[in-house]
This record gives C-alpha cells, structure tokens and sequence, in this order.
C-alpha cells in the first residue's frame, strides 16, 4: 500500500473513532473535555489530512521513512482512544506514548526534508509544522500523566497541546502553500512569521510565567494575531483567484478566529468580560478546527497541484 493510501485509511479511521468518542462524551462545547476532544480530532483526522495534502502540492517523491510515520497512525489513534477514556496517570500516558513517538518520527522527518538544499521556502514553511508537532504530542502526554510542565496547569496543558496540533501544525502548511500562488514582499513576511508564531506566543506565556510583565505576553500575542490576520487575507486572494469556495470558506473563519484571539491578547487594555478561556476554546478554538483548519484542508485536497 502507498504512503499516500495508507494515510487515507488512517483518516477513515481516525474520523470513525472521533466520532465514536463525540456520541461517548456528547460534552457541552464549554467544558474542559471540549478542548481534548479537539486535541483528539487533531491527531486522528487533521494529521493524515495535512500530509496528504503535503505531499500532493509539494512532492511527488515520498520517502520510506515517511511510511514508518504513516503506520504508526492507527495503533497510536487506538491507543489515545483508550487513554482519553481512563483516568489520567501512568497507564494513560503509557497508552498515550504510541502518538507521541509518531509526532516524533514526523518531527524527525520534517527536520531532514527541511534540509534538503532544494526545498524551497514554501516547502520550508509546510515542514515547520511537521517540526512543531511533536511539541503538541509531548504536551498531550503531559496531560494523560497529569504533569504540569513549567507549573502551567492541567487547563493550559491540555490548550497547549490543542494550539499545536493545529496553529502549529497547519498554519505553516498553509502559509507555504499560499506563496506557491503569491509572492508579494507583505505575504511572505506575514507567511514566515506566521509559521513560527505559535511558539513565539508559547515563549510570550512561558516568561510570563516566570515573572515578566503580563503585557510582554500581551504584545507577543497581539503581534501573532496580526500576521496570521494577514494570512487569512492572503489565502481569500488565493481562494479568489483559483475560485475555491472551501479555500474562501477556511480564510474567512481564519480571520474570525484571529479577530477573536486578537481581542482577547488585548484585554489587559480592552477588558472584555465575556471573553473569558472556556468561551475561546468553545468559540475561537471550534471556528478554527472546524472551518480554517477542515476548510483549508479540504480546499487544498480538491486543489489540481501546482509544483515549482
């Protein structure tokens, strides 16, 4: 079985067990299980989505390497779909660390493609995510060990996890497959700074955490949310000019959900108090799963490819 087949059968799998896992848990968008369902949509659905859609767009030539990730998918998928319905602790996070070797071999993977000396900068931007992606995978088997990294607690870890399975996994992919289409000096600024954003705004939290003024945080989130703003607008022009409505569709819950994130980075300046965590990752957080992420991955995935 090809690469590229065998990750469609993981995506069949995965979407078969998340919807399982929707029916079992039923939660109200605003609870704490909402986040890690999300978390799990991420692993089992968007992952083989966004690798599909890598290598339609950026290569025709898969290497073996990426097989051993692929196989991986589905006891990993299996194995989260039992550590997410236990309690947490050593026996979740065991069942936990199949996906998080997965994450790690993708990781690995992106790293010697990012090096290859003819990759070019749309291909670089896509592999960041591959690279960031294990972040997402190590904080979601904090989680099922119930650790708290850095003395962040259960709720940011779980959010963490949720951030990289999809801003940090995702957004690159699209920022890199955006400047195949457009070139112009402001996309690609917005598209790299984009790509890595997600950790400049775990870093921004991070040293907040250890003592810095809040507003550092503030800043660094508030700048974030202004380049992926500029994304979402680069990738509507795209949708326009390839008269994709999905692509259209993905851009314009991009910029919802930014608006959203950036109202929120401000509200040491602009209180809002009905813009409080539970509501972002109900509202902000299902937006961008759901319309940008899906949107975007689906508008692609139909896309003919066009390679430099």
């Amino acid at each position: 079985m090809s690469t590229v087949r065998l990750e469609r059968a993981n995506l069949a799998v995965g979407l078969v067990l998340w919807l399982g896992l929707l029916v079992v848990w039923r939660p109200h968008p605003m609870t704490p299980v909402w986040p890690l369902l999300l978390v799990m949509f991420g692993a089992w659905v968007v992952t083989p989505m966004a690798r599909v859609v890598f290598w339609k767009h950026f290569t025709p030539q898969m290497p073996v390497s990426s097989e051993w990730s692929a196989r991986l998918q589905i006891p990993s998928a299996v194995g989260l779909a039992a550590s997410v319905l236990i309690a947490q602790g050593l026996p979740a996070a065991v069942l936990a660390g199949p996906w998080l070797l997965t994450t790690l071999c993708m990781g690995y993977e992106g790293l010697k493609l990012f090096g290859k000396s003819e990759a070019t900068l749309a291909q670089r931007l896509a592999l960041i995510g591959w690279m960031q992606l294990p972040v997402g995978g190590a904080w979601l088997f904090a989680d099922r060990m119930a650790l708290e990294p850095f003395g962040f607690d259960g709720q940011i870890v779980r959010l963490t996890a949720a951030h990289f399975h999809f801003a940090g996994l995702v957004l690159p992919l699209m920022a890199g497959l955006i400047l195949q289409h457009l070139r112009q000096r402001w996309i690609r600024v917005a598209c790299v700074g984009a790509s890595g954003g997600v950790l400049l705004v775990a870093l921004g939290i991070t040293i907040t955490k250890w003592g810095a003024p809040v507003e550092m945080e503030c800043l660094l989130a508030s700048a974030f949310c202004i380049l992926v703003l500029s994304v979402a607008l680069a990738q509507g022009l795209v949708a326009w000019r390839l008269s994709n409505f999905w692509l259209g569709a993905s851009a314009f819950s991009l910029l919802f959900g930014m608006m959203l994130a950036l109202l929120y980075a401000l509200r040491i300046w602009l209180p809002l108090p009905w813009l409080h965590i539970p509501w972002m990752w109900a509202v902000h957080g299902s937006v961008q799963v759901f319309g940008f992420t899906i949107g975007g991955l689906v508008g692609w995935w139909r896309q003919p490819a066009i390679r430099p």
